[in-house]
């Protein structure tokens, strides 16, 4: 055939195709059944195996009413992978890319599809074999564009794998919570998640982001390993398996890691930017964990908390000025003490401009406040009447917004859920009335309208406080199984999604999570700064990525992080997230408070904790918290990076709990200078002291004493 054929020559070409491999193909022999062979799969062999039918397919115009148009696509799409196969194989980059493109976004439509997560036209790929060609594509592509640099758009297109293999199981009917696996006889299917893992571990390596290079690896690791003998040897055909050595390797290493975060640049501006953290100086306030803080009239306030996992609780109210940044102020301790709750901590206060008091919502119809004029407690009664009320004994580790005199509540545990809920509650604060908009007191069954259950998620208000945002969070399955509780597990589920609530529409929305972003976590402090038109985001706690430590050969199955993120604006379906390069940075930790002062525009973090083995020095312990302040500073208009020595830092910046050893780099438990400086910089050793002594000298006018 010539390569311009009649659209009638094209239909029946595809005709005889369907009828051959398709309609009249005789049954798949029973040893295909154990790697879900469907007859689908013979058209595409056939195409496969004669080059003139792939460009043919390529080059064809195909006609909508055409009677196999669904096949015809499938068809010029796998055409297209099939070219672009063998130009990559040839390192054709430029021209595979484009190739890969073409496959996808015939089946697809635009990549990426920014609007919302959920698409229509990929639930209508409704077998697995045009899902499997659209995410190999997708695969294909992002390795191009990895090769040509192109960062941003590879990222784009393995965000897409992500979507098109949740579309593809909703499409099969799978809607169980997204803890419970997809298990399928498709071997292509696995190995799409298998090289995008293993190429997303290479592009954020390349970019700096080491969580989310390790939870890349991971996900490998756990897709591996979960195959069986045959879909194993049909899926990762041609692929490396890493060994336990390369493996560990990865997972030694921190996040930000302190071995590099000094020699970070900027290799891609459209998904990093440069940072610093400043460490305030403060007379130091008792350490804690988990208190309810807010920002009023340039102060912030601090309440609650404890001190470790088992306590000891405080129920203690403070604050201090964030300008001169000098003594903690103590207020009126909580007055309820024992009556409503005992442990202070996994609360939240929030300031009502209308009639400057901060609320604490206990998870009780009673509701308590700070008056911040008055300077005092208070309680006030509430109602609610849609039935029994849904909190049962109190409810802990929500997300809560003061909006337009209304108080909103996502999520968080109570007694009979403590793998966490999908509720989100309002509160009039005038007329004292409750309302629930979405969810339920316990989260049965998996919705694909709402957010799934669960607590600590980190969440904000977008400009003109139009809707709300949460983002991450987990389902606390040990907690539940403990309990006796449904949907019970041995590791909790952590999440990587983003939902928005539309307050005058009702709505949830969930979106897709773009850029160099957060890799999948829970306890991530997070804030919108309204100011800058930004959203930062801080630490957190993976209950699943394993760290590995080399000097005990111990491998804890847990990861805390310290590494910062700034999303480009309020709304993620028009922004993507980047990450800060700061030279030095805080001790890795989970919850951590991000705050903004709206009068300066200035970006701060307090408090916090991590477990022992994140700080040296300190193994005897299970875990420490963390009241120290800083303050963020970003390299944006606004973001208070005037005067910032990103050199100077990279030489005595504070790498989490280590120095900076000013000499050679090194980080560690290092020696801080003894002259007049009063330890600027730190040595690691004499012979490093005597090479950076003049220099030294010079930055810092030190003199020996």
């Amino acid at each position: 055939m010539s390569r311009k054929q009649s659209r009638r020559e094209i239909d029946a070409l595809m005709d005889r195709l369907v009828r051959e491999n398709i309609t009249n193909a005789p049954p798949l022999p029973d040893k295909f059944a154990d790697v879900g062979a469907t007859p689908q799969d013979g058209l595409l062999s056939a195409i496969q195996r004669d080059q003139s039918l792939v460009d043919l397919l390529i080059t064809a115009e195909i006609a909508e009413d055409s009677p196999v148009y669904k096949e015809a696509v499938l068809a010029r799409a796998y055409a297209h992978r099939c070219k672009a196969d063998k130009l990559l194989a040839a390192d054709d980059f430029e021209r595979a890319r484009l190739h890969y493109v073409k496959a996808a976004t015939t089946l697809c439509g635009p990549i990426p599809h920014r609007a919302t997560y959920f698409n229509e036209r990929y639930l209508a790929l409704t077998s697995l074999t045009p899902s499997v060609v659209a995410t190999l594509s997708c695969v294909g592509a992002a390795r191009c564009m990895y090769h040509l640099r192109e960062y941003e758009d590879a990222l784009n297109y393995l965000t897409q794998v992500n979507v098109l293999q949740r579309h593809a199981q909703l499409s099969a009917g799978f809607h169980a919570f997204e803890w419970f696996s997809f298990d399928v006889s498709y071997p292509d299917y696995y190995r799409a998640q298998i090289l995008a893992a293993k190429l997303g571990y290479e592009i954020y390596s390349t970019i700096g982001n080491t969580g989310a290079a390790a939870e890349s690896k991971w996900t490998e690791t756990v897709a591996w390993t979960s195959l069986s003998p045959t879909l194993e040897k049909e899926a990762t055909k041609g692929l490396k398996k890493d060994s336990k050595y390369m493996t560990d390797r990865i997972h030694a290493q921190l996040h930000p890691d302190p071995a590099l975060a000094h020699k970070q640049i900027i290799v891609a501006p459209s998904l990093q930017v440069r940072g610093s953290w400043q460490k305030l100086n403060s007379h130091r306030l008792s350490s804690r964990m988990g208190s309810a803080i807010f920002v009023h009239d340039g102060h912030l306030y601090a309440f609650g908390g404890e001190k470790g996992l088992e306590g000891p609780y405080y129920s203690e109210l403070w604050r201090i000025n964030l300008e001169t940044m000098g003594d903690w102020q103590q207020l009126p301790s909580y007055p309820y003490a024992d009556e409503i709750i005992s442990e202070y901590t996994g609360y939240r206060m929030v300031v009502n401009k209308k009639d400057s008091k901060a609320y604490l919502f206990v998870g009780d119809l009673e509701l308590h406040f700070f008056d911040l004029k008055k300077n005092h407690w208070g309680r006030v009664q509430t109602t609610y009447k849609g039935g029994k009320w849904p909190y049962c004994d109190g409810g802990k580790n929500y997300v809560m917004h003061a909006i337009d005199g209304k108080l909103y509540v996502i999520g968080g545990t109570h007694f009979d859920s403590p793998i966490g809920t999908d509720l989100l509650m309002v509160l009039d604060i005038e007329k004292k009335a409750w309302t629930r908009l979405s969810g339920t007191s316990i989260a049965e069954t998996a919705s694909l309208y709402r957010p799934g259950p669960r607590e600590y998620a980190c969440s904000w208000v977008g400009k003109g406080e139009k809707k709300i945002y949460i983002m991450y969070g987990d389902a606390d399955r040990m907690g539940a199984k403990f309990a006796g509780m449904p949907h019970g597990g041995m590791t909790t589920y952590d999440y990587d999604d983003l939902w928005a609530w539309d307050i005058e529409a009702k709505t949830w929305t969930k979106h897709r999570i773009t850029g160099n972003q957060p890799s999948k976590r829970t306890e991530m402090a997070c804030v919108y700064n309204p100011v800058l038109d930004k959203v930062f985001a801080f630490g957190g706690y993976s209950p699943r990525v394993p760290t590995y430590t080399p000097e005990k050969n111990e491998v804890f199955k847990f990861s805390y992080y310290a590494d910062t993120f700034m999303l480009d604006s309020d709304d993620p379906s028009v922004s993507s997230w980047k990450h800060v390069l700061t030279r030095g940075f805080p001790i890795y930790r989970a919850q951590a408070r991000l705050f903004v002062d709206e009068a300066t525009g200035k970006t701060y973090l307090f408090s916090g904790y991590t477990n022992s083995q994140f700080v040296p020095g300190q193994k005897h312990l299970i875990s420490r918290s963390f009241s120290d302040v800083w303050q963020l500073r970003v390299d944006i208009e606004g973001g208070c990076f005037e005067g910032v020595n990103v050199e100077e830092e990279a030489r005595t910046a504070k790498a989490g709990p280590w120095q900076r050893c000013f000499a050679c780099g090194s980080a560690g438990l290092w020696k801080k200078c003894g002259g007049s400086c009063k330890g600027k910089a730190y040595f690691c050793n004499a012979q490093c002291l005597r090479d950076g002594w003049r220099a030294h000298k010079e930055s810092h006018g030190c003199r020996k004493l």
